[in-house]
């Protein structure tokens, strides 16, 4: 999915934000293959959103978003077959933009942070 994809799903704020912290993972010189999961991570949480709310999300959707939603959309990777490893590394793509909000003044919700990674079972 790209950067076009993610903005078919939220609201001009959002998609602002979106865009510079694509920027800003780029400008940290990670490998492309990191940055398209990153990018696949947010577009994926961003259109489940889109659905589990109704609507095209916002900023304000984002911040007031429950450690219930981020499970939801946890438990809907799982539905659609991601492993365990997928997921983990799906939840630290959408933890890692929930961050660069906080650091940046942008919006703070540590219902993101809460959430236990996926572990395998024993």
């Amino acid at each position: 999915m790209d950067e076009i994809t993610a903005h078919l799903y939220c609201q001009p704020d959002l998609q602002k934000i979106i865009g510079d912290w694509r920027v800003g993972l780029r400008l940290r010189n990670l490998s492309r293959h990191t940055l398209r999961a990153y990018d696949t991570d947010i577009t994926q949480f961003i259109k489940f959103m889109n659905v589990h709310m109704g609507k095209e999300i916002s900023l304000n959707d984002l911040s007031e978003a429950a450690i219930r939603d981020f499970r939801s959309w946890l438990a809907n990777r799982a539905g659609q077959g991601a492993s365990v490893s997928s997921r983990a590394r799906s939840l630290a793509g959408v933890r890692n933009f929930f961050t660069w909000m906080d650091k940046n003044g942008i919006l703070h919700n540590p219902a993101a942070g809460l959430l236990s990674t996926p572990k395998r079972p024993a």
